[in-house]
């Protein structure tokens, strides 16, 4: 058969020519982990208004505390996920 042939393609392909490779997959999963995080960040925000509520004042401070690193700590993580590529990252 001649190469440009349909035929001589589906014959002569290899199985996995068509699979995504590893920077498509992450491409992949970005869009659901910015989506996770950004609900970690709401559940964060939410938790950290809830602490101005009349509780323990040590207890207050500590979840205060929580609430604040892993809510900032997730919404670094979102916008390390939407430039990493705009600056050459990985």
């Amino acid at each position: 058969p001649h190469p440009s042939s349909w035929r001589y393609k589906r014959r002569f392909t290899p199985v996995n020519a068509y699979a995504p490779t590893a920077s498509q997959s992450k491409q992949d999963m970005k869009p659901i982990l910015i989506l996770v995080l950004l609900g970690v960040a709401a559940f964060c925000a939410f938790g950290f208004a809830a602490t101005f509520e009349p509780v323990e004042r040590g207890q207050q401070l500590t979840w205060r505390t929580a609430y604040g690193i892993v809510g900032v700590a997730s919404i670094t993580c979102v916008a390390w996920a939407l430039f990493q590529d705009k600056r050459g990252g990985a």
